[in-house]
């Protein structure tokens, strides 16, 4: 977790240093930024869901969480989320940003700037399959009740 925002640095570092150096910008510079974006957006989130799957399944730790699956509580998980793909997404475009203005608005940024629409997709994707999709179909639903016994 301490190496990441070390990689990143130096992701960014190269990624713009390639672009100064005159290479036409393509989808891998812009994916860097994406990373880079996910990374700040999730990274932390994903560290601790690997490492307590790691340690329930190698070390006897017991079961992670799960996230809920219904009710009220599923639809602010799933608005959590959805708030930090914004976090990323601002992230991507700020960074896609710092590039185009580094490399100057002409045709070899244009690969750049379709990430702009890329992630604004991903985005509005996202706020579908997750938070209006929770309000749809899974928050007015209750938590399942168990089977009644047959003494009951």
């Amino acid at each position: 977790m301490l190496s990441l925002p070390i990689i990143d640095l130096a992701l960014i570092a190269f990624t713009i240093l390639d672009l100064r150096s005159g290479t036409m910008a393509s989808f891998a510079h812009g994916l860097a930024a994406a990373y880079i974006g996910f990374t700040i957006g999730f990274g932390a989130m994903v560290v601790r869901w690997a490492d307590q799957h790691v340690a329930h399944r190698f070390a006897g730790a017991p079961a992670p969480p799960a996230p809920p699956q219904t009710g009220l509580q599923s639809l602010i998980y799933d608005l959590k989320l959805w708030l930090r793909c914004i976090m990323a997404w601002a992230v991507t475009l700020g960074l896609i940003s710092l590039m185009i203005g580094l490399v100057g608005d002409s045709a070899a940024t244009m690969a750049l700037k379709l990430w702009f629409r890329i992630a604004l997709g991903g985005v509005v994707l996202w706020f579908i399959a997750g938070p209006l999709w929770s309000l749809l179909f899974k928050s007015w639903r209750r938590s399942p009740r168990p089977w009644p016994s047959e003494r009951d």
